[in-house]
């Protein structure tokens, strides 16, 4: 008996065959949480979005909008010659208030508004008091115009 036969033997004799069993991997489910529902969107010919110059969707934008506006206040003045005024504010600060509080009700308020907050202003700097077409009416009130 050589020494390679005696280690071939003990090799053969110590082999053991261990046989393992693999578990198959558990499938990976997601589920995702329910989104905010949207509309559905209306696909146009062409896969295009338009886009517009104005914007706005039909409103007016910049010097237009101011041009209306000062056609609304413009309008206003006329029309209602006799209109009562509050003291402070005067006829152009009283027409500014009234488009203020009527915004989102009648068209083209917040046009006038800004409009007659530009003249209010404009009055305030150049005279020291918001006045209408009444030179007198101002005069008479204490306030801003006795402290100038």
């Amino acid at each position: 008996m050589c020494l390679t036969d005696r280690m071939a033997k003990r090799a053969s004799t110590r082999t053991r065959t261990i046989v393992k069993t693999v578990k198959a991997p558990t499938p990976i489910i997601r589920v995702s949480a329910p989104r905010a529902s949207s509309p559905p969107t209306k696909r146009r010919k062409g896969g295009r979005r338009r886009s517009s110059s104005s914007g706005g969707g039909g409103k007016l934008n910049g010097v237009l909008s101011h041009v209306a506006g000062g056609f609304g206040y413009g309008l206003v003045e006329k029309t209602f010659p006799n209109l009562p005024t509050i003291p402070i504010l005067g006829r152009t600060g009283t027409i500014t208030a009234i488009a203020y509080f009527l915004q989102g009700k009648v068209p083209f308020a917040k046009e006038v508004m800004i409009a007659g907050a530009v003249l209010s202003g404009y009055q305030l700097g150049k005279d020291g008091a918001i006045h209408g077409d009444d030179m007198d009416d101002f005069a008479q009130v204490r306030g801003v115009s006795a402290q100038v």
